[in-house]
């Protein structure tokens, strides 16, 4: 099951979605993004900027980027009911055997998990930052942070694990090995205790981005 929706990313640093200031729903006021979202991993399928609002035959471009890298086709699509979803969306959804469900009219949480994403993206990007006026700047802001959001960060929603790690089927974190730095702390459950060992906290980042820290525990040399 796929959720595929559209937000707008305003250059500015600031946008109202009322009159004047909703009208200029294009660069170099705003960029949108469109987002194909797997449900089971929460990974990104495809993604794509445009510099204006993109019609529904590049929406339609969109899912067959999607289906490519993917190597396979989702039983359903999720989207709300704009008009990028409605004539080339459903013709595409018929020609492939797609299930197209889409949201209830002004129905909070509808769409609620690519929605999330979304917010996610926004906090987690553009906190204290101002969204690039370049094309090719904001590209390779997004590419980063998609890099880190797949490989990187742990998911509540996939109990601690990262998409990456979900699609290739990796056990709950609560199941791996257990690293012990304390020789004599009591465990109950000996089975599970793991090895002793002096433990390393190490943080790095994606691609110099100190807003995208990968965080882990090492064995100390």
């Amino acid at each position: 099951m796929w959720h595929v929706d559209l937000t707008i990313l305003p250059t500015g640093g600031f946008w109202v979605p009322w009159l004047p200031f909703s009208l200029p729903q294009v660069w170099p006021f705003c960029f949108w993004l469109g987002v194909v979202l797997d449900h089971c991993s929460r990974s990104v399928v495809a993604w794509q900027l445009f510099r204006k609002q993109p019609t529904g035959e590049e929406v339609v471009a969109l899912f067959e980027t999607g289906r490519k890298r993917a190597g396979a086709t989702p039983k359903h699509v999720i989207s709300d009911q704009g008009p990028q979803f409605g004539v080339a969306h459903r013709a595409w959804c018929a020609m492939r055997g797609v299930k197209p469900r889409y949201c209830a009219i002004g129905e909070h949480g509808s769409i609620a998990t690519i929605e999330r994403f979304f917010r996610s993206l926004k906090n987690e990007m553009f906190a204290k930052r101002i969204v690039p006026l370049g094309f090719r700047l904001l590209y390779a802001a997004l590419m980063a942070y998609l890099t880190w959001c797949q490989d990187h960060r742990p998911h509540q929603g996939l109990a601690g694990l990262t998409p990456a790690e979900r699609l290739a089927g990796a056990p709950p974190l609560a199941k791996g090995e257990l690293l012990e730095p304390r020789a004599r702390y009591p465990i109950r459950d000996d089975e599970r205790r793991g090895r002793v060992c002096a433990l390393q906290l190490v943080v790095e980042s994606v691609d110099g981005r100190s807003h995208l820290p990968i965080v882990s525990l090492r064995e100390a040399a």
